[in-house]
């Protein structure tokens, strides 16, 4: 395919018909596991995840076998998270098996977990599936012990290595609780369960995990890649964030947008704190330690003035920006080039007042169509081992005023017109291959698994004789009690043949 063949120009008509195909929905998270996530460490997955509602579905004292004291099966919160239809799922349980009462039925442990797996990946939102490692335990097991006292060796000895085995036999990703704490019995209050501080090493070492098990794209930019300038728009209306929900659960998109940032590797005059991308250390620190799959490069907008621009500069530093990236980075990251946005100045006169620039000095509209343009194109054909695509933004803008673009300024967009971008991207992206080369998940399911069934009934609806069902709740619903429209589970060996329910 030749390369040029790769760049999307899209009419408005165009984006709006493919927007019906693809929906920005934001990414729902589900995390189960026992008390120690129900001390608050899903909360502090969701501040580092913008772009996903990390909800928590922990039971306290929760088993992964079914025969558990406490077991999560009945706890009624697997009800819950096939209502919540989550793209993600963390399970972190395992803790509360290693009770004596529980561990009696050791032999099932293995079997179990895969049945909640298989019961978690048959929703029709297929999620994503994460094993959360049980963080460590430290009891004195010796002497006689209660039978309701977890057990720390038990947990290292031979729990952590079933869910080991159990997540590479499924295919899912994993991230360690165990190891990391092995040695820091401090941090846990009781021996069991993390302190509030803990809490967030405990997010934070998932969000990691996370991170590190997905396709990671990196969107470098300006004010407009970081969604400021705009009143109205929230950091979930910013391109970056709108683009993570398009691609959806397999990916990580950085919003790594730098208010005022130009690409050219020098300092002007009165400019501030704002510079050159390239030296922003924090940014550049920050590309290289998360290894990005994809970078998208947004900048030219703030080069685009008359006291500024210098074709060559542009072209020079771009090409400098990609061949460090490309050439130091393992493995080497390929790039999306963006066609910057239209600025609405006309011969250094404004349609509306400028904010914050000099009348000479503002953002050139003349300059981004005639001068960054065809640069950044110069750049795209130089580095073509590198550049894997453009994406136009400018064609799709050019006429959109006051539709796309906040008229604030003629510069920054509105809330449409951020999805507008994410949307141009994320077919740019899909172009140019985004999904290949890099490892999917494939949870294996078998033909006749242990999972829980669940079925959405009709007002109609007359349970069979012998199924036995529970409300969302958990609480068994009897046989002779009226039946309520909804969710309901049914357990595995039960097999209702009435037309009334349809299983989900």
């Amino acid at each position: 395919m030749n390369f040029f063949s790769r760049i999307i120009s899209l009419t408005l008509l165009t984006l709006a018909v493919a927007s019906t195909a693809q929906t920005v929905r934001t990414l729902r998270w589900a995390a189960i596991g026992g008390s120690v996530a129900n001390a608050g460490y899903p909360a502090r997955v969701g501040v580092r995840l913008p772009a996903d509602s990390v909800i928590s579905y922990a039971f306290s004292g929760g088993t992964v076998l079914k025969s558990g004291d406490s077991s999560y099966w009945t706890s009624g919160k697997l009800a819950q998270v096939f209502a919540y239809q989550p793209d993600i799922v963390s399970i972190q349980l395992g803790g509360n098996d290693s009770k004596s009462v529980n561990w009696g039925d050791s032999a099932n442990f293995e079997r179990d977990y895969k049945a909640l797996i298989d019961t978690l990946s048959s929703m029709p939102s297929q999620p994503r599936i994460l094993v959360v490692y049980p963080t460590p335990v430290w009891k004195n097991e010796a002497g006689t012990q209660s039978p309701n006292l977890l057990r720390g060796s038990v947990i290292g000895n031979s729990i952590l290595p079933l869910v080991r085995k159990v997540a590479k036999d499924k295919g899912t990703d994993t991230v360690d609780l165990y190891t990391p704490f092995v040695g820091r019995q401090a941090l846990f209050t009781d021996s069991i369960n993390p302190a509030t501080a803990t809490s967030d090493s405990l997010g934070r070492r998932v969000f990691e995990g996370f991170v590190a098990q997905s396709i990671r794209v990196m969107c470098v930019g300006n004010s407009i890649t970081f969604g400021s300038g705009t009143a109205g728009v929230s950091i979930k209306d910013a391109y970056p964030i709108r683009l993570n929900m398009l691609l959806g659960k397999r990916f990580w998109v950085w919003n790594g947008g730098r208010i005022g940032d130009w690409m050219q590797r020098k300092t002007f005059p009165n400019a501030g704190t704002y510079k050159s991308y390239i030296t922003e250390k924090a940014q550049m620190d920050t590309l290289f330690i998360r290894k990005p799959h994809y970078i998208t490069i947004k900048l030219g907008t703030n080069d685009s003035r008359i006291n500024w621009w210098k074709t060559a500069d542009y072209i020079s530093s771009y090409q400098y920006f990609i061949d460090t990236l490309y050439n130091n980075m393992n493995p080497k990251p390929k790039f999306v080039l963006i066609k910057p946005l239209p600025a609405w100045k006309v011969n250094n006169t404004w349609p509306f007042p400028p904010t914050g620039e000099s009348g000479t000095n503002g953002i050139n509209g003349d300059i981004i169509r005639d001068s960054v343009v065809p640069a950044l194109q110069v750049v795209a054909t130089s580095r073509s081992s590198a550049v894997v695509g453009v994406s136009d933004m400018y064609t799709p803008f050019l006429s959109a005023l006051g539709t796309l673009v906040a008229t604030s300024d003629g510069v920054h967009p509105g809330r449409i017109g951020h999805d507008t971008i994410a949307h141009v991207l994320y077919r740019t992206l899909v172009t140019a291959g985004v999904t290949t080369g890099i490892r999917s998940q494939t949870v294996k399911v078998r033909a006749h698994s242990n999972a829980v069934r669940f079925v959405k009934t009709k007002p109609e609806f007359s349970r069979p004789s012998g199924v036995h069902l529970n409300s969302l709740d958990g609480k068994s619903v009897s046989q002779n009690e009226s039946m309520a429209s909804g969710v309901y589970v049914t357990t595995p060996k039960d097999k209702p043949k009435t037309n009334n329910q349809g299983g989900k």
